[in-house]
Parts: structure tokens; C-alpha cells; sequence
């Protein structure tokens, strides 16, 4: 009985080893990880049984997900926290509706011109990168890097911007809306 207990703690004591993540996995199982973004270097998913609201004060939002990165030229993939704030004020919606009080006259075209302007300048949007593991294709660990991509600075996001990409599907997801129309974000 003793080995038995002494065995249950050691279990208990032991780290738990990091989830490695492969390429296969990544790309072969849509209902877990979505594609949110794509580049000619890179793709961006998101775990979407990880997104999280973690703070829910209207108009702020904060919430947090698994974000993968895979780098097509040095073949890595980089699993990462995304926490991720919004300020729904700074919304699609919420600024069209303010634009079109304040401008009753103006075309809709003219309208979608400024609310671009403004989300260029202020996206409502900041995030942050925390806990960054890199994986080769085939799910080998690779490491840790130091503090250039973990730190718990947030960041302003750009509308056309992975970042972007990352935090519009969370916020569909967790709420069941974009915060601004993902036409908006150019895919180079």
C-alpha cells in the first residue's frame, strides 16, 4: 500500500510535460484549430476549445487564448498565450453608429472612409504574448525563447495586422460578433 501512495506522489509531484504541437495536428483538425490568418511566411491558429473570457465589463473586454504561429521559412511552430483587451467603444459598430449621428448627411461611402481612418489610428484593440514554446514540423521541442516575445506589455493592435485577425475571432467567438468587419484585415 505504501508503494501505491509514494508512486500517487511522485505522480502528483512530477511536471507536467509541455503539450507538443505538430504541423499535421495543426492543419488536420479544423473543429480544434482554426486558420485565423495567412501570409506567405506564415499561418496563425487558434485553439478554440482555449478562448476565454477573462474580464467582462462592458465596453471592456479581456480575454485569453491559445495562439500557434507556424513559420513556414525556418519551419517552427510557436504555441503562445494571447490575452488580449478590447475597448467596444472603438468597435465597427459602435463607431459607424457614432459616425452616422454625427454625420446624418454623409454617403455611406464617405462614412466607411473615416471609420477606416479611425481604426487605423485606434483599433480598440491591444494584446499581448506570454509563455512562448517553440516545435519543429514534425512536434520536437525546441525551447523556450527569452523575453523578446514573453512579456506582459500590451501592445496596441493595427487593424490589418495578424494580431487583429487573432483577436476578431475571439471576440466572435466568446460573443458571437466581430468586433469590426474582417474585410478590413488585407491578407498578404
Amino acid at each position: 500500500m505504501k508503494k501505491i501512495i509514494f508512486a500517487f506522489l511522485l505522480f502528483l509531484l512530477t511536471p507536467l510535460t509541455t503539450h507538443a504541437i505538430s504541423f499535421d495536428e495543426l492543419t488536420n483538425n479544423p473543429a480544434q484549430f482554426k486558420n485565423v490568418h495567412e501570409s506567405k511566411e506564415d499561418s496563425y491558429y487558434i485553439d478554440v476549445n482555449t478562448i476565454k473570457t477573462i474580464r467582462y465589463a462592458p465596453p471592456y473586454y479581456t480575454m485569453k487564448a491559445q495562439g500557434y504561429t507556424i513559420d513556414y521559412k525556418y519551419r517552427l511552430i510557436m504555441k503562445h498565450d494571447v490575452l488580449t483587451n478590447y475597448n467596444y467603444n472603438r468597435s465597427f459598430k459602435s463607431l459607424a453608429i457614432k459616425l452616422r449621428h454625427e454625420h446624418p448627411n454623409m454617403s455611406t461611402r464617405q462614412i466607411a472612409e473615416i471609420l477606416v481612418k479611425e481604426l487605423n489610428k485606434d483599433s480598440g484593440i491591444s494584446a499581448s504574448t506570454n509563455n512562448v514554446t517553440l516545435y519543429k514540423f514534425n512536434g520536437e521541442l525546441v525551447g523556450n525563447p527569452k523575453s523578446t516575445y514573453n512579456n506582459n506589455n500590451y501592445q496596441s493592435i493595427h487593424i490589418a495586422s495578424p494580431s487583429a485577425s487573432i483577436a476578431n475571432y475571439m471576440f466572435y467567438k466568446g460573443y458571437n460578433m466581430y468586433f469590426f468587419n474582417p474585410s478590413l484585415i488585407k491578407r498578404n
